[in-house]
């Protein structure tokens, strides 16, 4: 996990290269939290991989339909949703719904949210197994930092 393009690029170009022998006689498998087509680890690998190696992939959960299920979110046809991060207490605003992933400053995430007018709905290792989940709207409730924090901001349109 680096926000560093080119050691990413390096670092998986080295995995890719190491695991394309394996893969190319059908012996490789990458396991994924989610969907790995959604937001996922697995889209930088796949890009790495040499040429003419075949990859099957198989639908998970997305962190989309999960927190849709977690916090009763409805997402009807023509909802204009984003999802983004908002990593280290980043705030980004736009569309009326926001699906936030990587939420690792819950408190400054939510002044921020808070102040362009979003109501802000978290969810904490949603349908991890052995994990209890947490949903809640009180940012002090995740004030520690943990990568698999998510939320929903809403603003009203006006």
């Amino acid at each position: 996990m680096t926000d560093d393009a080119e050691r990413r690029r390096t670092a998986w170009k080295s995995i890719a290269d190491d695991l394309g022998p394996d893969a190319r006689e059908g012996r490789v498998a990458f396991g994924t939290i989610g969907d790995p087509n959604v937001y996922s680890t697995f889209g930088h690998l796949r890009d790495a991989l040499p040429e003419g190696i075949a990859v099957e992939t198989m639908p998970g959960v997305s962190v989309v339909t999960a927190v849709a299920h977690a916090m009763d979110l409805d997402i009807a046809a023509g909802t204009d949703l984003a999802i983004r991060e908002a990593r280290d207490g980043r705030s980004p605003t736009g569309p009326p719904i926001q699906v936030l992933l990587k939420v690792t400053d819950v408190p400054a995430t939510h002044a921020g949210l808070r102040e362009a007018g979003y109501s802000v709905t978290y969810g904490r290792r949603l349908f991890f197994p052995d994990e209890p989940s947490t949903v809640t709207s009180d940012p002090d409730a995740l004030a520690d930092r943990d990568y698999y924090t998510v939320a929903v901001a809403r603003r009203e349109e006006s």
